[in-house]
């Protein structure tokens, strides 16, 4: 009778580490398929990123150092040849134009160098020396200590100089004004019937009526 009692609590025991055994690994089992599963989730869920901008040397053509300025555009003057302008412009592309472009006859080349489809600058040298004439500061990132450049308005020119007078171009068929002290003329390429000013003879000076006009170029001569 003892035996069969230790039997019967022995074969219970054995079933009851089964049973327990059995449950263990069912939960093992069920927490490694809900972690894998929240891990799935996971990675379907969008990724938060940060976009940071590296600190790289900016490619392109370097404005700061071209200032407008009386008789030169930066280290380009007036008077030196074309040759030695052509070496601080090495970054840009180059196109033949006629001189007329810009109020010069005589025959010859002209350039207007470009920064990708931006023109930036124009020079005119003399046909036979290749001597700059003039420079055609075209970019409005090209600017005076002042301020001006092209496409400011005819109202910052006003500000700063008061009363210019504004002028008439017939065979170029365009305006002016002209700051003597530094020989610059700020150009006006306006349709002949909606002028910068007005004028009552072609030899005098107009008066402005269009302080919007905006410059097309500052020729630096």
């Amino acid at each position: 009778m003892i035996k069969t009692i230790a039997y019967i609590c022995s074969k219970a025991y054995f079933m009851n580490s089964k049973i327990i055994l059995f449950f263990s690994l069912f939960l093992l089992f069920s927490c490694k398929k809900e972690t894998e599963a929240r891990k799935i989730e996971k990675e379907k869920e969008p990724v938060e990123t940060i976009e940071t901008v590296a600190s790289q040397p900016e490619e392109g053509f370097h404005f700061e150092n071209f200032p407008i300025e009386k008789g030169q555009l930066g280290p380009i003057k007036v008077g030196t040849s074309l040759e030695d302008a052509e070496k601080h412009l090495k970054e840009l592309t180059r196109k033949r134009c006629d001189p007329f472009d810009f109020g010069y006859d005589g025959g010859g080349d002209a350039y207007i160098y470009y920064w990708k489809d931006q023109p930036i600058v124009a020079l005119v040298p003399e046909r036979d020396s290749n001597t700059l004439l003039a420079i055609a500061a075209l970019h409005k990132k090209l600017k005076t200590d002042k301020g001006l450049h092209p496409e400011a308005t005819i109202k910052d020119i006003l500000q700063l100089y008061g009363d210019l007078p504004i002028h008439q171009n017939l065979m170029m068929s365009w305006e002016f004004m002209h700051d003597e002290k530094t020989d610059w003329e700020f150009v006006f390429m306006k349709d002949p019937e909606h002028q910068v000013g007005t004028y009552e003879n072609t030899d005098s000076p107009g008066k402005v009526t269009d302080t919007n006009a905006k410059i097309d170029w500052i020729t630096i001569r």
